[in-house]
């Protein structure tokens, strides 16, 4: 009755019964949940974990309910967050039963709930502030931000691929863009596309990062290997076609 699926919504009469129920209700069935966990085979654990990963059981700060995959344990003082949603503290840490609050937490662990670290910070910042709906940021805020992202992409690899979705690098022609719609050319590196997509005009996919880019307090080829791993272009791409239907063949 709570499993999401793509094609399958949780049962709205057992969701409102189990709203119903009282935060240290759910830490005893969490605790439970964990307990009852087989121990061996690996195999049969990790199906009964992988059956309450579909679970839309886990109960959130502002009362809602999601699937342990998309949740967060509460940080630095957030309990509550629309983008990062957090579990309800009181689910893993209600009265003084150290054990079961251990398990409970432990669960919630196995199922995908997660602490928020500065991946997901920055993913939250990418889907309040760089969407194709959001209001921009002043110049301020933006070049703190983008400061933010230089560094966490330097230090974890793989988080690159965060910011292929968002419209985040500001263009030499005003717009905002996705690192698909860039290219670095002079101040930032010497590449020549601008002659390219310059020649191209209304049908230029690109266009160049804009001078903004010159007050980020990083040096300009920290700047280049970012913008170069997120996906802007920084050399003219040659690709192999057909000649099908060409009338010059």
């Amino acid at each position: 009755k709570a499993t999401v699926e793509t094609w399958r919504e949780a049962d709205a009469n057992f969701m409102a019964w189990l709203a119903a129920k009282p935060v240290v209700w759910h830490q005893q069935m969490y605790a439970l949940l964990y307990v009852d966990l087989p121990t061996s085979p690996q195999y049969k654990r990790k199906q009964a974990i992988d059956r309450l990963k579909n679970l839309q059981i886990i109960r959130l700060g502002d009362g809602g309910y999601s699937v342990g995959s998309h949740c967060y344990f509460p940080s630095n003082g957030v309990e509550h967050d629309e983008i990062l949603p957090r579990v309800a503290k009181g689910v893993y840490s209600s009265g003084k039963d150290k054990t079961q609050q251990e398990d409970a937490r432990k669960l919630l662990e196995e199922i995908g709930v997660r602490e928020v670290g500065e991946a997901e910070e920055v993913q939250g910042i990418l889907q309040k502030r760089y969407t194709a709906q959001a209001d921009a940021p002043d110049d301020e805020l933006y070049l703190r931000d983008l400061q933010r992202f230089i560094d966490l992409v330097e230090k974890e690899p793989g988080t690159d691929k965060l910011f292929a979705d968002f419209y985040f690098l500001k263009r030499a022609d005003e717009k905002w863009a996705q690192p698909s719609q860039t290219y670095l050319d002079s101040p930032f590196l010497e590449t020549g596309l601008s002659a390219y997509y310059e020649a191209l005009g209304a049908r230029a996919s690109r266009a160049a990062l804009a001078h903004l880019y010159q007050q980020v307090e990083v040096p300009i080829e920290k700047l280049r290997k970012f913008a170069e791993k997120i996906g802007v272009q920084v050399q003219l791409e040659i690709e192999h076609v057909s000649c099908e239907n060409n009338p010059a063949v």
